[in-house]
């Protein structure tokens, strides 16, 4: 029985499979269908899943996808501020 199990969709093919390891093992894979590289787990789950904040996870992607092309990061957004009506 495998500890974790970890569900991708690759975005190009519209793919979707099942990893299954005995330890927790990166969670990025090649598609086997078309054969993109570095999928990105949605979900896993079982014994030893990481349980991570999907907004950590974009950032995460976003930057790896900036490098990637080569483009400097954006810069820090100020905060929206709230008005109060009346």
């Amino acid at each position: 029985m495998p500890a974790v199990r970890h569900h991708f969709h690759c975005e190009a093919c519209k793919g979707t499979w099942i990893a299954e390891a005995e330890v927790e093992i990166a969670v990025t894979a090649d598609c086997p269908f078309c054969e993109a590289r570095d999928v990105f787990a949605y979900r896993s789950e079982g014994k030893g899943a990481r349980h991570e904040d999907p907004a950590k996870i974009a950032k995460r992607l976003a930057a790896k996808l900036r490098r990637a092309a080569g483009k400097a990061a954006p810069a820090p957004a100020e905060p929206a501020r709230i008005r109060r009506a009346g």
